[in-house]
């Protein structure tokens, strides 16, 4: 057993505790945030365990881009659940994820392999930047905050509809080409 593998995937599987955390009985709004922040950037961390194991397992893919999801779609929910950002931004950031979820679970059903891209990956950046200032704005109000946690989402927002359109284009391939 590759120890590196082991590693990635309980630091993946590790995002699978975001939803508890945010919606369990236990910490102030603070705390949660922190802890979450601590967990989500594992995400930047298990790639590189994968990739120091050798070849990437089909298994640990899976479930990087599972917890991934789930990580994502809980702090949307927890974001939108106490008013930290207006509903239409984080409404739109829920749907672009969840459908960024879809897409991709159809390519992995339609050709057995699941695309990870450069896009998604600072799209989740901007993502967890815009929950770090929602998190400051939270220690310390201030309009500097407001307006980081805003750009942050909205650059995220857009490079998840590139991504759908990625996503929509590579399965519209496989269903005319079947390449």
């Amino acid at each position: 057993m590759n120890i590196y593998k082991v590693i990635a995937n309980c630091l993946s599987a590790s995002r699978f505790l975001i939803p508890i955390i945010l919606f369990g009985p236990l910490g102030s709004v603070v705390q949660k945030i922190v802890v979450v922040i601590v967990l989500i950037s594992t995400d930047f961390v298990d790639g590189w365990f994968a990739r120091k194991g050798g070849s990437p397992a089909r298994l640990g893919e899976i479930l990087d881009h599972t917890s991934d999801k789930v990580a994502s779609l809980s702090v949307g929910i927890f974001i939108l659940l106490n008013n930290f950002v207006v509903f239409p931004v984080i409404f739109t950031a829920l749907v672009s994820e969840t459908l960024i979820f879809l897409l991709s679970a159809l390519l992995v059903r339609l050709n057995g392999n699941l695309i990870i891209t450069k896009i998604g990956r600072t799209k989740m950046l901007f993502f967890c930047a815009g929950f770090v200032f929602i998190f400051l704005n939270q220690i310390d109000p201030r309009q500097i905050f407001e307006t980081l946690i805003f750009v942050s989402l909205v650059i995220g927002i857009l490079l998840s509809i590139i991504l759908n359109f990625f996503y929509s284009t590579k399965i519209l391939q496989l269903a005319i080409c079947g390449k």
